[in-house]
């Protein structure tokens, strides 16, 4: 159905210091798993569309990486920081309707847990990534002192690390309860 597939993809959410290398095939990934969710509720279509972005923009990040390295002369720090602050918009933008088509997916076939998982999850997510907005967006960052710049860095990892587990635990119970079998035999006769 494409849980399976984001559960993948989702896992390659946890590298968040060097996710430039990775963006790209995690956006690749979870816009398969999505591509194939699309049809089912109208949220996940959303999401699959948002993906679109998230891919280009990963693009975007691994070439100026590739191009900070190839020329270490490039000052690209302003335009990195720059990405990484959208790239907390666009990671929003594709996870938060996820959760919201997979917590609407629970409530319509009554899966336990489900859709308040889902609802902290989304609740994670945005805390995270906004925290990693204001922690990335300059003129935001020198409001504050040096201090507090720290700790809003090291709670936006832990914020991103936080939500990917919380994520990747709810696709983890979709997958295990609205995909898989629940009887003896995947069409539903008992053997006796």
């Amino acid at each position: 159905m494409g849980f399976g597939t984001l559960i993948f993809g989702s896992l390659l959410l946890f590298n968040v210091v060097y996710y430039q290398l990775t963006d790209v095939i995690c956006a690749s990934i979870l816009l398969y798993g999505l591509y194939k969710l699309s049809g089912v509720e109208r949220s996940f279509r959303f999401s699959y569309f948002a993906c679109y972005g998230f891919l280009a923009l990963s693009l975007a990040e691994l070439t100026v990486g590739a191009m900070e390295l190839i020329s270490p002369l490039a000052d690209l720090q302003t335009l990195t920081v720059y990405l990484t602050a959208v790239r907390a918009i666009a990671v929003s933008l594709t996870l938060i309707p996820l959760l919201l088509g997979m917590r609407r997916l629970g409530l319509e076939l009554k899966v336990r847990d489900l859709p308040e998982r889902c609802r902290t999850a989304i609740l994670l997510v945005g805390i995270a990534y906004g925290v990693t907005l204001i922690a990335s967006i300059p003129p935001l960052l020198s409001l504050f002192g040096q201090r507090t710049q720290l700790i809003l860095y090291m709670i936006s990892i832990c914020g991103q690390m936080i939500s990917s587990l919380w994520v990747l635990t709810s696709l983890y119970k979709s997958y295990a309860t609205i995909c898989m079998p629940k009887g003896p035999t995947a069409n539903g006769n008992a053997k006796g």
